[in-house]
């Protein structure tokens, strides 16, 4: 396996479900909180993302490490092959995030060897908030495979890092999704052969009916040609075509469309997503610290 973590499939089947069993095995796991004590973690962004930083900086200090942080324009990013290595390397550190980059260019600053690079979200994948999510839907659902998640509007990392962990864990997947917004084709044809239930279209009341679960994608998208391209909007008519019972999920930071008041309705459920992201992230962290296959 590999030693960074990319993507879901860099830790595989038993990796995923490792981290989900963990996350419900004990509130704060003990062992993993001194794991990064003494060490600096460089977080290198290449736009800014506040509530990705905050997440990552808290679960860093946890493990009783501290963060670096260097925003958009402060390092060379992906043209510079082995620049996350050099941060890390010169800092003491034995980890690395990175936002914001493709998977091509995380693959080129993983070249050199010396530390691990954690994926902090990015356009082809965003594994640890996809398994944070899943952490937390699991503890009010603990049979996935009765449970049916909806994407609506554009596709992003989170959304690709769904489609990626459609092939471990049972849930039904419907995407609503804009021409404009697909998501990656290889990664589907993946996970269509690996039997993920996953089912795709444009009508967005045919993706959320009976949803347990909602995420709002990507929305208003300008096109090559500059013309705008409006993303499908969430509003209490869209929500009550899912279940009752049925929670609304943030695709990503900024740039969704949602209603005001539907965002306040579900409010409650970004607290309770930034906590388990906590909690999972520390799991994360122990498992790179320790190397992928220690327990696999």
């Amino acid at each position: 396996m590999s030693k960074h973590l990319f993507r879901l499939r860099d830790i595989g089947h038993a990796g995923v479900w490792r981290i989900l069993h963990g996350a419900h095995s004990q509130a704060a796991p003990e062992a993993e909180h001194e794991g990064l004590r003494g060490a600096s973690v460089p977080l290198l962004f290449t736009e800014h993302a506040p509530q990705e930083r905050l997440a990552l900086t808290l679960a860093i200090r946890d493990m009783g490490g501290c963060e670096v942080y260097f925003g958009p324009g402060e390092w060379p990013g992906a043209a510079c092959a082995g620049t996350a290595q050099h941060f890390a390397l010169g800092l003491g550190g034995p980890l690395c995030v990175v936002s914001g980059l493709g998977l091509g260019a995380l693959a080129a600053l993983a070249a050199c060897d010396g530390v691990s690079l954690v994926n902090g979200g990015g356009p082809d994948a965003h594994p640890c908030r996809l398994l944070a999510d899943l952490a937390l839907m699991r503890e009010s659902r603990p049979d996935m495979s009765a449970t049916r998640i909806a994407w609506v509007g554009g596709a992003n990392g989170l959304a690709h890092s769904l489609i990626e962990a459609a092939m471990y864990i049972p849930f039904e997947l419907f995407m609503a999704l804009p021409e404009w917004g697909e998501p990656d084709r290889e990664l589907l044809a993946l996970a269509f052969a690996a039997g993920a239930k996953i089912f795709l279209t444009r009508d967005v009341p045919m993706a959320v009916d009976e949803a347990h679960y909602m995420y709002a994608g990507s929305g208003p998208h300008c096109a090559e040609n500059g013309t705008l391209r409006a993303g499908m909007l969430i509003d209490g008519e869209v929500m009550a075509m899912a279940r009752p019972e049925a929670r609304l999920l943030l695709g990503q930071e900024t740039g969704f469309r949602v209603r005001d008041e539907v965002l306040a309705a579900h409010a409650g459920l970004e607290r309770e997503r930034f906590a388990m992201r906590l909690k999972v992230q520390r799991l994360i962290w122990s498992r790179l610290l320790r190397g992928n296959d220690a327990e696999d």
